[in-house]
């Protein structure tokens, strides 16, 4: 059986280390790249063409929605295993539209973890309950008066390329 390629996107090492040596005592994963932020996550993913992506809390360069986006939209059957650290309501959305993207919480054991790793690889989505309760959270209480929410989508997409250096030409075409 041909392994599933892996990245593991998560700034903390300790954390991170510790999932390496769970995934990596499964003969059906390799670890072919790690990141520590949403950049090196998307060269990653475009680099090393992997089946699935372990996204945990990244450095804080870029949204959780971008670096999904953008990984999608590059490599487009890849599957991502989203560790839900704290409430995300504008993923609930998300969620509902997009089946390529799993949750699971940031305090599941190593064997729900496993086990919601296997499913991916098996093409199957996994959805954990108490991911997605933290992802609502906040939903609630969502801020109106946050002015990045008051952004259209295209308005934080060329908010996103002017950040990372783009021209206005290069973000037109």
């Amino acid at each position: 059986m041909k392994k599933k390629k892996v990245i593991l996107a998560e700034n903390s090492r300790l954390f991170a280390d510790s999932l390496k040596i769970a995934i990596e005592k499964k003969t059906s994963f390799e670890i072919i790249s790690e990141s520590t932020t949403g950049v090196d996550a998307i060269k990653a993913a475009l680099t090393n063409r992997p089946d699935i992506i372990v996204i945990g809390q990244l450095l804080p360069d870029m949204n959780i929605l971008q670096i999904i986006s953008e990984i999608q939209r590059t490599s487009k059957h890849v599957q991502i295993l989203l560790l839900v650290y704290k409430g995300m309501p504008e993923l609930i959305d998300f969620l509902g539209k997009n089946l390529l993207v799993s949750v699971i919480d940031e305090n599941a054991g190593i064997n729900e973890f496993m086990q919601a790793l296997s499913s991916i690889a098996k093409g199957e989505r996994y959805l954990s309950l108490k991911g997605i309760d933290k992802l609502k959270e906040d939903y609630s209480e969502r801020k109106n008066d946050d002015i990045l929410q008051q952004l259209t989508q295209r308005e934080r997409e060329v908010l996103y390329w002017l950040a990372t250096g783009q021209t206005n030409n290069e973000i037109a075409h």
